[in-house]
């Protein structure tokens, strides 16, 4: 018994720092996970949003003038903004936030 249980002891010894090492190598050759807020100023996918405000002409281009923040977006579909020029409205689409863009999606008028 003495014999079985010192041999067992001995293997398990010798595996423990091979089963470490061989971790140790997955965990390098593995990248670390992007957390969400590293992605979304990355060129991977972009988020759906909904934003609410007036459609307005600056500059020459129709922009949502935010509800909230009062900030401009410029719209990318000019032809579609035109026809809720001066109305209040929900743009759906994803939001460029470097380029103060939104790639449309769907424009609804607010209730």
């Amino acid at each position: 018994m003495k014999v079985r249980f010192a041999a067992l002891s001995f293997v398990l010894a010798s595996a423990l720092p091979l089963g470490s090492a061989l971790l140790a190598q997955d965990q390098q050759a593995t990248p670390p996970a992007k957390s969400a807020t590293a992605q979304s100023h990355t060129s991977g996918p972009a988020s759906v949003n909904t934003l609410a405000g007036k459609i307005e002409r600056k500059d020459g281009r129709y922009v949502l003038l935010e509800s909230a923040s009062k900030a401009p977006y410029v719209l990318d579909d000019q032809k579609e903004a035109k026809r809720y020029a001066g109305r209040v409205v929900f743009v759906t689409g994803t939001v460029d936030m470097a380029a103060k863009t939104i790639h449309v999606q769907k424009i609804e008028v607010a209730a």
